[in-house]
């Protein structure tokens, strides 16, 4: 919606449209993120689950947080053909549509982008 409210910002001499679109929405996570962690947010005593956590629910939810770790680890090229790919499940050939590069770059992205995290992953001992 940024871009779309600020398409007569966008200034050809200093980029490509689609590096323009990206700088938005890079903006806008960062700028999101930023502000959630900010704020404390109060949770009313009776919305608390107060059951007791078993060890291997906390398991589950230490590995949660070091594959999250370790997806932060990829840059930002890989993290999107990533995030495409697995949670919006779009194909190689979608995503290259998407991000204007050939069919290719996004094959070999996500092929080193999950060589990347699965490195990450067996040194974080999430994967033996």
């Amino acid at each position: 919606m940024s871009a779309w409210r600020k398409h007569d910002q966008y200034n050809p001499e200093r980029g490509s449209e689609r590096a323009w679109v990206f700088g938005i929405v890079k903006n806008v996570a960062a700028s999101r993120h930023r502000s959630a962690t900010r704020h404390l947010r109060m949770v009313l005593t009776d919305d608390v689950d107060n059951r007791a956590i078993d060890d291997a629910e906390l398991a589950r939810l230490a590995e949660v947080s070091l594959i999250v770790d370790a997806f932060d680890a990829l840059t930002d090229d890989h993290r999107m053909v990533v995030a495409a790919a697995y949670w919006e499940g779009m194909s190689t050939r979608e995503i290259a549509a998407l991000l204007g590069i050939p069919d290719g770059t996004v094959k070999s992205r996500l092929h080193y982008a999950l060589k990347i995290l699965r490195t990450q992953l067996e040194e974080r001992e999430v994967l033996r």
